[in-house]
């Protein structure tokens, strides 16, 4: 079981695309303060974040900043080194626990599925202009079985656009 697992995890490597790779090489110059050509330690982290979407912990900085050799170079991350190690960690990204993390956004009250009321509340958050009748169109949309949930399932269909006519 656990070589089919490492099995799984090696076939989960992805190779980013050419817009990940700009986005990383661009993230770098953007926190490279002056244009030396490198990162210092509290450069890396805001840089991490950027691409990351959260706040890297201490032991992940850490651990690229072991990567640095020694001498002269100590402690100053270029950008070959934070390509190597973003390339390295956005490739093993699972590609549907994106898709968990909007779910869970959308499941306000944390019951598995979305409701209608979820629907409303996120819309007057995010876009409190949209009138309530064209966010219960949406739902009833998304609904697929007409039950009031919203699964996990129909809702991923909506946003790769699979929903049936």
């Amino acid at each position: 079981m656990l070589a089919g697992a490492s099995n799984a995890y090696w076939q989960s490597r992805q190779r980013l695309d050419p817009a990940t790779r700009q986005q990383i090489d661009e993230s770098f110059h953007r926190f490279d303060e002056g244009g030396k050509g490198w990162l210092s330690r509290s450069e890396l982290k805001f840089a991490l974040a950027s691409m990351l979407g959260y706040k890297p912990s201490k032991v992940e900085v850490n651990i690229v900043m072991h990567r640095c050799p020694e001498g002269p170079y100590e402690g100053q991350v270029d950008i070959s080194m934070f390509r190597a190690y973003l390339e390295e960690k956005l490739s093993v990204i699972d590609p549907d626990d994106r898709m968990r993390q909007l779910f869970k956004a959308f499941d306000v009250r944390c019951l598995g599925f979305i409701g209608r009321e979820d629907l409303h509340k996120v819309f007057a958050k995010c876009l409190p202009s949209i009138p309530a009748t064209v966010i219960d169109e949406i739902y009833e949309e998304i609904d697929t079985d007409s039950d009031g949930r919203v699964s996990c399932r129909d809702f991923e269909a909506m946003l790769r656009g699979r929903l049936p006519v």
